[in-house]
């Protein structure tokens, strides 16, 4: 019975407040009244990225390549991926970046057997202030040359 009691005297007091707040939300208030102002202005932003590949070069002795990207301002590069070695170059400006792609031990042993071998290379750019970020892949195929003993 007590209990019935509290919960009852819990809707009233919810019911209570629904019925204050409801009918102010319909009526006007004295007061002045504003207008809408139209939206402000807003500057498209400084640093907008718009990264792209620019070309790829293997080095069969080796295994390795050079991938090159282009960047469009200032930030941080790291190009990233399943079985190569991850790489991070500070650019001050815009230009065109070579990025060395080199195996980790894993794949450098598959690419020893089997001469070439297929990845996935993701470059990644980051602003100074870590804002903004773009993300572009493409998909490598490492070579390597055969290596005659003698």
């Amino acid at each position: 019975m007590v209990r019935g009691v509290k919960w009852g005297i819990g809707v009233v007091a919810l019911v209570a407040a629904l019925g204050l707040a409801l009918p102010m939300s319909g009526v006007a208030v004295e007061g002045p009244s504003y207008e809408e102002a139209p939206p402000a202005y807003v500057p498209p932003p400084a640093w907008s990225p718009r990264l792209h590949f620019s070309g790829f070069r293997r080095n069969l002795r080796s295994g390795t390549a050079i991938l090159f990207v282009s960047v469009p301002g200032p930030g941080r590069v790291i190009l990233h991926g399943r079985g190569i070695r991850r790489l991070a170059r500070f650019v001050g400006r815009p230009r065109r970046l070579r990025l060395v792609v080199r195996p980790k031990v894993r794949l450098m042993h598959y690419l020893k057997r089997h001469r070439k071998g297929r990845i996935r290379a993701a470059v990644t750019l980051r602003s100074d202030d870590g804002s903004a970020a773009e993300t572009i892949e493409r998909p490598i195929a490492l070579k390597r040359r055969h290596h005659h003993r003698h």
